[in-house]
């Protein structure tokens, strides 16, 4: 009963307290263990103890003792666009994401045992001055959140593990962006069609309508994997995380009208008298009947598929190297369609053509002597950008990064465990546009992306 309420009150916890998160390779998250970030994030051969193996290897919960486990990392991320024509720069906004996980495992009898993991292997959060950024009519802030619930099995024989979860997902998706006056049709069957506002003399980023897209769905993948205890120096391992694809279809579609205060001068095309706002010539779009009212609308997301392969080696007792190979399948994150329940005129695919990339991580931990089982950690890791440079905007600002961490763990009691690991990741600048793809395929540089991610995590053992 004990370990029941402890348990509980972990999930509730966690569940209760989940965030939105940001800046990662595509929008996946691999930062799941504070033990694990420290290293590098190796953990296919050889998952830390805390029983974050649920996500990274669920093959290693098994042979180990019940625990329980709840932590998270914070990330600062920044970036910075600089607009070609105009040299001027626009800042990401400082915040900082939290972004928790929870992980309770054990034996059922003497090779096999279960647990249950909640965390976010996917996500995404990228914001920007609304009000004055040039790429909110793109998007001034996203949101992608898949929040993976894993009922985990595993099995031990000899020197090989295997283990398999269930991951239910709930994705959550957001898109806030503005609207631009200048490429909107005009409503008069006078003009020649397609005839837009700025045809008509109105600027480019007028802005006259605040718009936002959230909706939620759930789906099911797995996580399977296995581990080869080849010697004690020597230890293989390989995970398998499938992808899904999620859709929602009752997604909440809202406009709000902004006031440009413009209006019409003298010997305009609708015949209204000079002065007329032009507020008021378009706010009927906005009742009913109008293109942008209140309305329900589907959209969906494809999670990429995962394949991670690692090895890790102990030199010497008190030192253990590792490395992981992580293959992400993102072209299956080739577009995101959007669908508008009653205005079909507004529906819309974002285009993003992503490519399968690798990851390479390097990791290692030196367990100083004594009692306290104090373990140093550092890591090394290489990713490639998911995206074409086309496809590099205010939602996705992506690139080739260099990660490098460093972390600690000690016991803190008898049964309590603490890691702590500290994450800087250098983003090399990338070009990518702030205007439709109609306009041009790139119109300036995000510079200047940076992020420093601290994590915690705490484990009890029973």
């Amino acid at each position: 009963m004990r370990r029941f309420g402890v348990s509980l009150v972990l999930v509730l916890t966690a569940v209760l307290a989940w965030p939105e998160t940001s800046y990662a390779q595509g929008y996946g998250v691999y930062e799941q263990s504070a033990c694990t970030t420290g290293r590098g994030g190796t953990a296919a051969a050889s998952p830390c103890g805390d029983g974050s193996a649920i996500y990274f290897n669920p093959a290693g919960i098994a042979g180990r003792a019940f625990s329980g486990s709840i932590g998270g990392t914070l990330i600062a991320p920044s970036a910075t666009f600089v607009n070609d024509n105009t040299g001027l720069e626009s800042d990401f906004l400082a915040k900082v994401y939290p972004v928790p996980n929870l992980y309770i495992s054990g034996p059922i009898a003497d090779r096999y045992a279960v647990g249950l993991g909640v965390f976010v292997p996917y996500g995404l959060t990228t914001e920007w001055d609304k009000d004055t950024f040039e790429g909110r009519f793109l998007g001034y802030r996203s949101t992608v959140r898949a929040i993976y619930i894993q009922p985990t099995v595993a099995a031990k024989f000899g020197k090989v593990k295997v283990g398999a979860g269930l991951d239910i997902t709930s994705l959550h998706l957001k898109l806030q962006r503005k609207a631009d006056l200048s490429q909107v049709v005009v409503p008069n069957p006078a003009l020649p069609p397609g005839t837009t506002f700025g045809a008509l003399g109105i600027p480019y980023g007028t802005d006259f309508a605040d718009t936002e897209i959230s909706g939620d769905a759930w789906g099911v993948g797995y996580n399977v994997g296995i581990i080869y205890e080849v010697n004690e120096k020597l230890t293989l391992g390989a995970r398998y995380l499938s992808r899904q694809k999620i859709t929602t279809d009752n997604a909440d579609a809202t406009f709000v009208q902004d006031p440009t205060g413009l209006v019409l001068t003298g010997g305009n095309p609708f015949g209204l008298p000079a002065g007329t706002p032009i507020d008021a010539l378009v706010a009927g779009q906005f009742q009913p009947g109008g293109l942008l009212v209140d309305q329900k609308a589907s959209s969906g997301l494809r999670l990429p598929d995962q394949l991670v392969v690692g090895v890790t080696v102990r030199p010497v007792t008190q030192l253990a190297l590792h490395f992981d190979a992580q293959r992400t399948w993102w072209t299956v994150f080739d577009q995101v369609p959007i669908d508008f329940a009653e205005s079909d005129a507004l529906d819309q695919a974002l285009e993003l053509g992503a490519k399968n990339v690798w990851t390479w991580r390097f990791g290692g931990e030196y367990t100083l002597s004594g009692d306290s089982q104090t373990v140093l950690r550092g890591g090394l890791i290489f990713h490639k950008g998911a995206l074409p440079d086309s496809s590099v905007t205010p939602l996705l600002p992506e690139g080739n990064r260099t990660d490098f961490t460093v972390g600690v763990g000690t016991r803190i009691a008898r049964s309590f465990y603490i890691d702590a690991a500290y994450m800087y990741v250098n983003q090399a600048d990338r070009r990518g546009r702030t205007v439709p793809l109609t306009i041009a395929e790139t119109n300036g540089l995000y510079k200047d992306q940076h992020a420093h991610l601290f994590g915690v995590t705490l484990t009890y053992d029973f």
